[in-house]
């Protein structure tokens, strides 16, 4: 069973590995911010 979960996050993160970065300039953290309200806007 956990390795299900182990194998499914991994194929989720392939996607997301490109957009979730830690920012190193103002743009890039507000792409991140912008990206994080939008996340929430889906979910709420």
């Amino acid at each position: 069973m956990q390795t299900l979960k182990i194998k499914q996050a991994q194929k989720a993160w392939i996607p997301l590995s490109n957009l979730i970065f830690v920012p190193h300039n103002e743009k890039e953290y507000d792409h991140l911010v912008n990206l994080l309200d939008n996340l929430i806007d889906e979910v709420w």
